[in-house]
């Protein structure tokens, strides 16, 4: 065998390792949830500086009702402008990316885990640039704004048919009950606990991409169930994603969604 062969099968043989490397330590170092990731992955913190990506086999295994909803802190003044961002990663921490590669839940093993959540002063909550479809900025007012994506909550100011405007990511949930022990189906949605939680059956008009056209189209669902959507500015119960011509799983999501309610 030639020097130059061996010096290939080496070079070869080194690559794959630090290939092999990579796949098994996918996060040395990280300190932040990645924003995005595999479309459909699910990733498990080992501890707070690495992760593994699930097996097909250890995603369906996985029982989600018996981790824990990330937390939100208790000194935060939820009645002003606020912006959240995702927890720091520790061990025990299960993080669900969308079918957009974005994600769509987080839970966890660790009872303590929490969003990291700031108020905002006057001349730092100016998200307005963000609403579409006509309606008017001099309208609104800033809510919030949590996630990557981002998900805005708005509130109304002057004249607007309905008091609040939401635009953001539309994601999926499967509960069987919601609140007031509602049996959930078609047609339901959950909001936000803690920035949108309106009162149970409130009419909520939902906008999203219809399937394979990607026309916008409307619908007029109601509020049954409320979340901590950590990414999401509104959670469709299961088939009602049928609505937009879609096919329910458990990561489907869609993006440039928006809502509009009242009380």
């Amino acid at each position: 065998m030639s020097k130059f062969m061996k010096k290939s099968i080496i070079i070869t043989i080194t690559w794959m390792m630090c290939c092999m490397t990579f796949v098994n330590v996918r996060a040395k170092g990280l300190q932040e949830i990645p924003n995005a990731f595999e479309k459909n992955a699910v990733i498990y913190y080992t501890d707070s500086s690495n992760f593994k990506v699930l097996s097909k086999e250890e995603k369906e295994n996985l029982d989600v009702t018996k981790l824990n909803d990330v937390k939100y802190p208790n000194t935060i003044d939820y009645s002003q402008p606020v912006e959240q961002d995702f927890p720091l990663p520790v061990a025990g921490m299960y993080v669900f990316y969308g079918s957009d590669g974005q994600v769509n839940n987080i839970y966890t093993t660790y009872k303590d885990a929490y969003f990291r959540v700031k108020t905002l002063k006057n001349d730092e909550y100016d998200f307005k640039g963000i609403l579409t479809r006509g309606v008017d900025d001099a309208h609104f007012t800033t809510v919030g704004k949590w996630g990557p994506y981002p998900n805005i909550l708005y509130r109304r100011i002057n004249n607007f048919p309905y008091k609040y405007y939401g635009t953001g990511r539309a994601t999926t949930f499967t509960d069987k009950i919601g609140q007031k022990n509602h049996v959930l189906a078609s047609g339901d949605v959950a909001t936000s606990l803690k920035y949108d939680n309106i009162p149970y059956g409130t009419p909520v008009y939902v906008s999203a991409p219809a399937h394979g056209s990607g026309t916008i189209k409307t619908f007029k669902m109601y509020k049954r169930d409320v979340g901590s959507l950590p990414n999401a500015i509104v959670d469709i119960w299961k088939n009602g994603v049928t609505k937009w011509g879609y096919t329910y799983s458990s990561s489907l999501s869609l993006n440039n969604a928006t809502i509009m309610h009242n009380d």
